[in-house]
């Protein structure tokens, strides 16, 4: 952003509403709700150059991180698509989204809380 705009980047930093990628995989929207106790709802558009893995949801209960992973090896090269799936995540503390190409290239959001 140029200058004057500045403060709109920070902003979303501070509130971690952002996600990290190699430039290959872009994950410009995303969700992760809880459905039902224990279950969540995850969504998120893509755009990715080389053909998709996987989706990764990775979540910990305070104790331990479990990770349960989609498979998303139909998606073409140079694509745009949203992914919607739902997850089991019984006592769920926190809960991120990290989606692969074939390449092991990827982008990866900040967790999301469970609000208490």
């Amino acid at each position: 952003p140029g200058w004057d705009d500045y403060g709109q980047l920070l902003r979303k930093m501070g509130r971690g509403d952002f996600f990290v990628s190699t430039g290959e995989v872009l994950m410009p929207e995303h969700s992760i709700r809880e459905v039902d106790s224990g279950r969540l709802r995850v969504t998120a558009t893509l755009r990715n150059t080389l053909p998709l893995q996987f989706a990764e949801l990775v979540w910990g209960d305070g104790t331990e991180t479990r990770r349960t992973v989609f498979s998303l090896e139909s998606s073409r090269a140079f694509a745009s698509q949203t992914i919607a799936f739902e997850a089991a995540a019984p006592g769920w503390r926190w809960a991120r989204l990290a989606v692969w190409d074939i390449a092991g290239n990827g982008a990866f959001a900040n967790p999301v809380w469970r609000e208490k």
